[in-house]
């Protein structure tokens, strides 16, 4: 089985609520215990040990005691079900690393274990948690200094400032963009930066001889089809003329988030999950962020060959 690593862009529109007061609050419960699904998960963040990564660690702890495996005795195969000892419990792990800056970073998955877009919606879930916690801390902090309940009125206004919108979408490649954009109920706009700029280009161009790189965003009228435009903006895409680029999409939930596009591979590394295994065997999940893994982790984001991606601004 593979275990392969994957790229992803978190950002936050609200400083007061940001990624660093998201990562922070993580870090501070020690261990976040997640039950509300069949299987508990457990997030360990870190966002001290690195000047320039938040790094975490999601276990997933299955509530099974049974497990199976193959016997072959002379050619005589049998299943064999064996008990876990005690407190023994079956688990997944999943590393991830995100850049403090950019909010680019790397999840490790395989099959079965908690996916990427899952991990997105827990982040998503605990900044909505963080942002009611903090409103309603400073809401309480007032009332009890003035001795009174705030009004409606009051209460909004405070509220209001920790309202923010958390964005988490995958790293999509290129090659794959019509087909991933065909899964979405409405394509909204198209954002995209130039690979180069051509005479034609500067002559459309305000102050164009000002202008050392030029974005494009072009919103599209209601009622255009998925299809269609999935199929135009992936033939211009691999036109080349598109240095990197965002997709505004509409899910079937009516979530509108952007796809970044970029020239990249499937994923960013690929290693057998039985030599990881091997690895990992003995941490402790405390400090996890002290493993050699995390900074082979690093060294991906890290390398030269994907530093036209991890390495660039990201522009609001």
């Amino acid at each position: 089985m593979d275990v392969k690593c994957l790229g992803f862009s978190v950002t936050v529109d609200n400083s007061a609520v940001g990624l660093n007061e998201l990562f922070s609050f993580f870090e501070n419960e020690g261990c976040i215990i997640d039950d509300e699904h069949l299987n508990q998960r457990r997030f360990y963040i870190d966002s001290v040990h690195n000047n320039n990564y938040y790094t975490g660690l999601v276990v997933t702890v299955k509530d099974q005691k049974k497990f199976c495996r193959l016997s072959d005795k002379n050619g005589n195969i049998t299943i064999k079900v064996e008990n876990l000892k005690g407190s023994e419990k079956l688990l997944e792990f999943n590393f991830f690393i995100v850049d403090k800056i950019t909010g680019l970073g790397l999840y490790q998955h395989y099959h079965q274990s908690c996916s990427l877009n899952v991990f997105g919606q827990y982040l998503k879930k605990y900044h909505k948690i963080l942002r009611n916690t903090k409103s309603e801390s400073e809401i309480s902090i007032l009332e009890h200094k003035k001795g009174r309940s705030l009004n409606e009125a009051q209460r909004a206004k405070i509220r209001s400032k920790y309202r923010a919108k958390l964005t988490f979408a995958p790293l999509v490649r290129q090659e794959k963009l019509e087909e991933i954009l065909n899964e979405f109920k409405k394509i909204k706009s198209f954002e995209f930066e130039y690979q180069y700029l051509t005479n034609d280009i500067r002559k459309a161009t305000p102050l164009s001889k000002y202008v050392k790189r030029k974005r494009e965003k072009l919103t599209f009228v209601s009622g255009s089809g998925v299809n269609v435009l999935a199929n135009a903006i992936s033939s211009f895409v691999d036109s080349e003329e598109a240095k990197s680029g965002r997709v505004f999409v509409e899910d079937y939930d009516g979530e509108t988030f952007p796809l970044k596009i970029y020239n990249m591979p499937d994923c960013f590394g690929v290693e057998d999950f039985d030599a990881l295994a091997t690895k990992l065997n003995g941490l402790e999940v405390d400090r996890f962020h002290e493993h050699k893994y995390i900074k082979e982790l690093i060294s991906i984001i890290e390398s030269e060959d994907y530093e036209h991606i991890f390495g660039m601004e990201i522009e609001e």
